[in-house]
């Protein structure tokens, strides 16, 4: 996933590294959550995302 993103190899690697090392910090049952996440989030260069046909639950 990074790669598509346009990351170099070694910066995927580092960057998926850190994330590691912080979710590690994390409670159990919060970093659970976190793969309960399914997809994409597309964003423009401002940190913004389009609106989506998702409705709140």
């Amino acid at each position: 996933m990074l790669a598509m993103a346009g990351l170099s190899a070694s910066a995927a690697r580092s960057l998926a590294s850190e994330v590691v090392q912080a979710e590690s910090a994390m409670p159990a049952p919060r970093r659970a959550l976190l793969s309960l996440f399914d997809g994409m989030v597309h964003m423009d260069a401002q940190g913004q995302h389009p609106p989506s046909a998702h409705t709140a639950h």
